[in-house]
């Protein structure tokens, strides 16, 4: 399924509703069972290892995904024309600055 620039919000709102829920019941699911496992003496310790490796999966995934997403993206991007100096605000830009002293 693609989405072009004109899809519908509804399909964003109904997967974040999805994904909401779903990340919500399983933290608080996975976070009772850490804490009711344990003595309840190192219930804030149980706790605050689960919290902590849930946000390090979180960054860890984020910048997987990032990465892949990043590679696809450099891979459909032609940047030929822009090793040259050519469009943009390229060397000639910087020289043209340079020389009236700012």
């Amino acid at each position: 399924m693609a989405l072009g620039v004109d899809g519908r919000a509804l399909v964003f709102v109904v997967g974040f509703v999805v994904v909401g829920l779903g990340s919500g019941l399983g933290l608080t699911l996975t976070s009772a069972v850490v804490v009711d496992v344990v003595e309840p003496e190192r219930a804030g310790a149980a706790s605050g290892i689960s919290e902590t490796s849930y946000e390090l999966g979180v960054a860890a995934g984020v910048a997987v995904l990032g990465s892949v997403v990043m590679g696809i993206y450099r891979a459909g991007v032609d940047v030929a024309g822009l090793a040259t100096g050519q469009g943009g605000r390229g060397a000639g830009h910087a020289r043209r600055r340079g020389a009236r002293g700012r």
